[in-house]
């Protein structure tokens, strides 16, 4: 049998206790939970304790990982290359959830549920940046901002024609017109492919992220993936495929508290009818589409476009409430539960 579903094992401390939060990163060498993200991904050097990635994933490491060398910090603590920025995900501030013929995602339609945000809030205004965009660049040069990371919608960059995704040529100009503001205002651009706003016509007419084995989502994505690195690639700096998956796969698939609102308790046939075994599935199906995207980006864009690509996973830290081998498992179980689960098959195959 499986075993628990992520969010019920992650709050069980009958084996063993922890510590967690913002407060416990100074045991890693001031290692916040951004820090964790970005080591994680192998892209931006973004740790105060300068660890490689597979120690994050060791409570033994936690020692190793306070040795920095002067050399390769500020006198703040931080690496010199350290990256400082914005970022922001496209349902969050977009609005215009029709406008340039943008299509649902799973957001739109959990968002217009009853009961399912507080307040009945949905993004269908959000901050307007669909229509602000070029007064949000002006206010972004004002703080003297160099680095900005958002999302594009899959929604709007492509539309369902009743078989597969295809290109949607007004979402694909207005993300153009974007990325040539920034780039004109000196801003640099970091940009997330999915951050969890599936296409309804996906979830429903291709089995979503909740199908085990899903070839046809990952071919999905890799055709969104590939019309991206070639439409918009050569303004973009830094790609990351998904913005924290376990976010999603645990709120939106086991807690049902995100998008697209499924519980394991839900039974009988549809999107949400896995159960126990769902966040898993969702989980396999996001790292392969990874990989999908990943070697696209290497094999065909990364030699002449000279950006990088990689992902987003966020984490936690955990580390033992006092030396007992039992704690120490604790927090070893709570860091691969939260890290270990995205990055180690992204390490080990």
């Amino acid at each position: 049998r499986l075993m628990p579903t992520p969010y019920a094992l992650l709050h069980r401390r009958s084996a063993g206790r922890l510590t967690n939060g913002p407060a416990s990163a100074a045991a890693f060498g001031g290692l916040a939970v951004i820090s964790v993200s970005l080591v994680a991904l192998g892209v931006l050097t973004a740790s105060a304790g300068h660890t490689k990635a597979g120690a994050v994933l060791s409570a033994n490491a936690v020692e190793s990982a306070n040795a920095v060398e002067a050399n390769d910090a500020c006198t703040n603590g931080f690496p010199a290359d350290f990256v400082w920025g914005l970022g922001t995900a496209a349902y969050q501030i977009e609005g215009g959830w029709n406008a340039t013929n943008r299509s649902p995602s799973i957001w739109d339609v959990f968002s217009h549920t009853k009961g399912a945000v507080a307040g009945g809030d949905t993004g269908d205004v959000a901050d307007d940046v669909i229509h602000r965009w070029r007064d949000d660049i002006a206010l972004m040069s004002t703080l003297g901002l160099k680095h900005y990371r958002f999302s594009l919608s899959w929604s709007r960059m492509m539309s369902w024609d009743g078989h597969s995704m295809v290109p949607n040529e007004p979402g694909i100009a207005w993300y153009s017109d974007f990325l040539d503001g920034l780039l004109e205002a000196g801003i640099t651009a970091h940009v997330t492919l999915y951050h969890w706003d599936l296409p309804q016509a996906l979830h429903e007419h291709r089995g979503g992220w909740h199908t085990p084995d899903n070839e046809r989502i990952l071919t999905e994505f890799e055709a969104y993936a590939t019309l991206a690195f070639e439409r918009l690639g050569s303004r973009v700096a830094t790609w990351f495929t998904f913005n924290e998956p376990w976010t999603f796969t645990v709120s939106g698939y086991s807690a049902g508290n995100h998008a697209p609102g499924c519980v394991p308790a839900q039974a009988g046939r549809g999107p949400c009818a896995g159960g126990d075994v769902t966040p898993y599935v969702v989980s396999t199906n996001v790292l392969n589409a990874h990989a999908r995207a990943v070697a696209v980006y290497r094999t065909r864009f990364a030699a002449t476009l000279g950006g990088r690509i990689s992902i987003t996973l966020n984490c936690e830290f955990a580390r033992p409430l006092t030396n007992s081998a039992a704690d120490a498992a604790a927090a070893e179980r709570a860091l691969q539960f939260w890290l270990g689960w995205g990055l180690e098959p992204l390490l080990s195959g």
